[in-house]
């Protein structure tokens, strides 16, 4: 419902919403390769989510002082900051940058470890294996760009170090 929202409230502002994936709808057509659906059920994640949350609410974990990415404060412009299109734009070229978003994971990673784990580490590697399980020999993938570095990572272990997927 919250994904569902913040969707069309984005829509509202102008932005359009799962553009990306008519692209690799298309792009897969084009080229004649597999589209392959390979993310985790939403409900599935949204049930690790809440229980990541109740664990964090039973066993809070330590600070470690690390601060949120500067940039990415910076673009939000603050707790009071108005909703905007421009700033949301503002917000979302900040996360177009793989460094930016790059800091963001290990800011989650390192200050809420269950809420990363639920959210980025297990479906990344959920999605390495549904990409590494696809009979397909040209497949489009369309990830959030928090997920590349993990996805590869995991697509790198399982193939001893190579990237491309054994033929079988």
């Amino acid at each position: 419902v919250g994904l569902s929202s913040l969707y069309k409230q984005m829509d509202s502002m102008g932005f359009q919403s799962g553009g990306e994936f008519l692209a690799a709808v298309e792009e897969a057509d084009a080229i004649g390769a597999t589209l392959l659906l390979g993310d985790r059920d939403a409900r599935v994640t949204i049930r690790r989510l809440r229980d990541a949350v109740l664990e964090m609410v039973r066993n809070p974990p330590e600070p470690t002082g690390a601060q949120p990415p500067a940039a990415l404060l910076e673009a939000a412009g603050g707790p009071n900051a108005e909703l905007t299109r421009e700033s949301v734009s503002t917000t979302l070229d900040v996360l177009k940058q793989r460094e930016n978003v790059r800091a963001l994971s290990e800011y989650l990673k390192t200050e809420v470890p269950p809420i990363y784990t639920a959210l980025i580490g297990e479906r990344d590697e959920y999605m390495a294996q549904s990409l590494l399980g696809s009979s397909g020999e040209r497949i489009v993938a369309v990830v959030g760009l928090a997920h590349v570095d993990g996805i590869e990572a995991a697509i790198l272990r399982a193939n001893g170090g190579k990237i491309a997927a054994p033929k079988a």
